[in-house]
């Protein structure tokens, strides 16, 4: 389930010195499988963010079609997400506070490379984060709420299943009682949102 707004939302930290449109979604996530979805690490679990289908738009993703291009993408505001030793020398993590310039592809319905990484923290309840995309004028702000824990996802779930529209979701993730952790992001992420998408 998502919202969108043509209107720019941003956290303190993302940056705001970019003109021309800006997309804004929040992305809730299922709940991650290590061994299905990413790779167990020393750190974490590897999640790969795919940004083909927003810097392709008009691809339409047949085996003949073929595109790449470069964008600059960056994770801001991250919680639960770690972020391993020698991510600034390897070009596939994401780090944290920085845009990195990356080069994607699209061929035969794959899209490549997996060069825009980021680290579940298995130890924390669920993960949260802006990621950042800008490709010339255009740019693409998404909030990411990834849960980690069974019992994070389970309620998130029942959240979702009842909620049809992005104020929904919020109200009751403000309204949490059980997961004190959801609450303040519920808070958090309203005091952002609700200004820019106007309930």
């Amino acid at each position: 389930r998502n919202g969108s707004s043509s209107e720019e939302a941003t956290a303190a930290s993302v940056p705001t010195r970019f003109s021309g449109e800006t997309q804004f979604y929040v992305i809730i996530h299922e709940k991650v499988d290590g061994k299905r979805d990413g790779e167990e690490s020393g750190v974490g679990i590897r999640l790969n963010v795919v940004p083909h289908l927003w810097m392709f738009s008009d691809c339409k993703f047949g085996e003949a079609d073929n595109e790449d291009g470069e964008l600059d993408i960056g994770v801001f505001d991250a919680n639960g997400l770690a972020f391993p030793e020698g991510s600034e020398e390897n070009g596939d993590h994401l780090l944290p506070e920085v845009l990195r310039r990356v080069g994607i592809t699209v061929h035969e319905q794959h899209f490549s490379p997996n060069n825009c990484a980021v680290f579940l923290d298995p130890n924390a309840p669920f993960a949260s984060f802006f990621l950042l995309c800008v490709q010339g004028s255009r740019r693409i702000l998404t909030f990411h709420i990834v849960p980690i824990a069974r019992d994070i996802s389970r309620r998130l779930d029942e959240i979702l299943h009842t909620a049809t529209h992005l104020e929904v979701v919020l109200a009751s993730l403000e309204e949490e009682r059980r997961f004190r952790q959801l609450q303040g992001l519920g808070a958090s992420l309203s005091a952002i949102v609700k200004p820019y998408l106007g309930f």
